[in-house]
């Protein structure tokens, strides 16, 4: 098996979303209060991988990481974060130990997590590392959990010796307070009840788990761990997937998915509920989940609450509208899969799609320059924004005098007045502050040499 890292996308989701936004705006990264622990990777299945914390700050801050689990007690970890910087915290063995989720047979409720707070307004984000398999995700503030959510992964990547039989897909889920319930599928009985801090942690081997149905009665994180996926099946390049989903009621209609210098992409989209219609452009050959179905066009698609098509797009990405809210999700595909491409850089890795009606003035993102084993070395933001708007768009890279984007190329979609462009981001430690009067959303990419 060929492996090289993860290209890992980082939706507006990661991004830092600065105050005064002059647009609907249901799900921010920004907060100080954060939850989040690290599912199992793919590489070393019985070993802890290199973890670490990201955290990009709007305003300086001092931030406090607490470890949940004190058996062997871990001091608390203070530090400060200067405005428009970023600081990365790799994590020590004894730290990983406390808030990595190894592999288990049957769901595990543990105290392996990481309580982030901070005294200003910050973004965090956390990698899952090893030099062939690396995923990173946002962290969402408990201020924006919910308590109902729907799973969105991927098909895993087969048992067998050279998997060593521990390929799953699952999630896991921290609760902010005592006497949590957790509930699946609409089953009353719950299957977990956790107190604040504690974790949920289940994985099913060998399958693809998307469009489980979990609720709570009171707020919780949810997050999408898959221990390693081919996308698509039987490609080539194995990798693992970590994202923090949003609840449902944080989904949207409208989309335009951009497609990074791969050039070539997978995309989810999952419906909550009955008689979703899906219309679509700019994707071909949709692969439809058990139930739903199509009336003689690719184009048109019915879905039912937690059913899900999977698209395939190129590189002028795709524009996706349902009548009811949806949960979308792009995937990068591994390489060998985009022939085209002679860097053919990456294996998979997926990010959560915010939509278009949720656009910001302002969007603050850090490229995730890792401490550590891992090869990414290229990173860029891939900004979205209205295409009569577009020549607006400014940069301010680490508190600069904002600057138009020079030397990108603006892909346009005519069928929802949306134009996207990836923009490189070379400096590290410092934040780049991305500016239109009309509104955008960021995504982030990297890969490898």
């Amino acid at each position: 098996m060929k492996q090289k890292l993860l290209s890992k996308l980082f939706p507006l989701l990661l991004t830092f979303l600065a105050a005064g936004n002059l647009f609907a705006q249901t799900t921010t990264t920004r907060g100080k209060e954060f939850f989040v622990s690290w599912g199992n990777n793919l590489r070393n299945y019985m070993e802890v991988p290199k973890l670490e914390l990201k955290i990009a700050a709007f305003e300086s801050s001092m931030v406090t990481l607490h470890f949940t689990d004190q058996t062997p007690a871990i001091n608390d970890v203070t530090f400060q974060v200067m405005q428009g910087t970023t600081y990365s915290y790799p994590l020590s063995a004894t730290q990983m130990a406390a808030v990595y989720q190894p592999y288990t047979a049957t769901p595990e409720i543990s105290l392996k997590s990481l309580y982030i707070t901070s005294t200003g307004l910050i973004s965090a984000y956390v990698l899952n590392q090893e030099q062939a398999t690396t995923d990173a995700t946002n962290l969402l503030p408990v201020s924006n959990w919910g308590m109902d959510y729907y799973h969105i992964s991927y098909s895993t990547a087969g048992t067998g010796t050279i998997y060593n039989g521990y390929q799953t897909d699952g999630y896991t889920l921290i609760a902010a307070e005592n006497g949590t319930k957790i509930y699946q599928d609409g089953d009353p009985t719950p299957i977990a009840t956790l107190n604040r801090g504690e974790v949920y942690y289940a994985c099913f081997e060998s399958t693809d788990v998307t469009g489980t149905h979990i609720t709570s009665d009171k707020p919780i994180a949810y997050y999408v761990t898959n221990t390693g996926v081919f996308i698509p099946q039987y490609s080539d390049g194995a990798d693992c997937l970590f994202q923090a989903l949003p609840p449902v009621n944080q989904w949207g209609t409208r989309f335009l998915v951009p497609c990074t210098k791969q050039g070539k992409e997978r995309v989810r989209v999952l419906a909550s509920q009955n008689g979703t219609i899906i219309t679509q452009s700019g994707a071909t050959d949709p692969i439809l989940s058990d139930g739903a179905f199509s009336t003689g066009s690719k184009n048109s698609l019915y879905l039912q609450a937690g059913e899900f098509v999977e698209l395939e797009t190129g590189a002028a990405g795709c524009y996706i509208s349902a009548n009811k809210p949806v949960g979308v999700c792009a995937y990068m595909v591994g390489q060998g899969y985009v022939t085209a491409i002679s860097s053919n850089r990456g294996d998979p890795a997926f990010t959560w799609v915010a939509p278009i009606e949720q656009n910001m003035r302002e969007i603050l993102i850090a490229p995730f320059f890792p401490i550590g084993k891992s090869n990414l070395a290229e990173h860029y933001a891939l900004i979205v924004t209205p295409t009569a708007y577009k020549s607006e768009t400014t940069v301010a890279i680490g508190g600069t005098v904002p600057s138009s984007l020079n030397g990108v190329t603006w892909i346009d979609n005519a069928a929802c007045g949306y134009s996207f462009c990836s923009y490189e981001m070379t400096e590290e430690n410092v934040a780049y502050l991305f500016d239109n009067p009309k509104g955008l959303t960021v995504l982030g990419s990297g890969s490898t040499h």
